[in-house]
């Protein structure tokens, strides 16, 4: 008896080492989602823009919304990362499965921080261009 109920254990082990093998695959493409590609941030004169390094124009059109939104770190990088690889607003929305207006506000609203370097560069010029004279006010 002992035989008969060995051997129909035998037969779900093909099964479950397949399920086994798939978690793997699994927990590896998890893993490497987590560590992701290195985001780089690019300053220009107006904006910040996300580098992923190896994504171009052509191999983001193959991603999936989640791929690109997990390797930027959240939708507006996406958005701004894939602007700077000279891709269209109306492609972008469609890429990420959003809506055109919520990739047209964050490509044309600035980030904050980059709006807060700008005044407190703008300040910084007043400061130097004022002549030794002048009282100087600063708004503490």
């Amino acid at each position: 008896m002992a035989k008969k109920h060995n051997q129909a254990a035998q037969r779900h082990v093909p099964a479950i080492t397949e399920a086994v093998k798939s978690l793997e695959v699994a927990v590896q493409a998890t893993q490497a989602v987590i560590e992701g590609p290195k985001v780089e941030m690019v300053t220009t004169d107006e904006s910040v823009i996300p580098k992923v390094e190896g994504f171009t124009a052509e191999n983001v059109m193959t991603k999936t919304a989640p791929e690109l939104i997990g390797a930027y770190g959240n939708k507006s990088n996406a958005i701004r990362g894939l602007s700077g690889l000279g891709i269209k607003t109306g492609p972008i929305s469609k890429l990420l499965g959003i809506r055109y207006q919520h990739a047209r506000n964050v490509l044309q609203k600035p980030l904050k921080r980059v709006i807060k370097e700008v005044k407190a560069e703008a300040a910084k010029q007043e400061l130097i261009a004022a002549p030794a004279g002048d009282e100087v006010v600063v708004a503490v």
